[in-house]
């Protein structure tokens, strides 16, 4: 018998039970958020604030490299299919040249 619970289970009964979780999840942050937004003091709330966007700019600056970095490996995709149908070509043209000169020496 194999450990892997999940892959024995229908794909629309993970999908209900994620989709609960999640939305039990906010749901419980969003009650737990209001309560402690009560307690905040306007200190307390400019700090939150000011870490907050620094999250947001952390995670913008990893999507921007993640982005870089998809556009870098797909010019060099596109480098190398443009490589490879060149050498392509040029295998086409030297069969073609090698058959002409075999037909001039006979």
């Amino acid at each position: 018998m194999t450990t892997e619970l999940l892959y024995h289970q229908p794909v629309a009964l993970i999908a209900i039970a994620l989709l609960a979780c999640m939305v039990i999840a906010a749901g419980s942050g969003y009650k737990l958020g209001r309560r402690g937004r009560q307690a905040q003091n306007e200190l307390t709330r400019i700090q939150i604030g000011s870490i907050q966007a620094a999250t947001l700019g952390l995670l913008a600056l990893l999507l921007g490299f993640t982005f870089a970095m998809a556009l870098s490996r797909f010019e060099y995709r596109k480098l190398v299919r443009k490589t490879a149908a060149l050498f392509a070509e040029t295998l086409c043209e030297s069969a073609a040249l090698h058959s002409t000169s075999q037909q001039l020496i006979m």
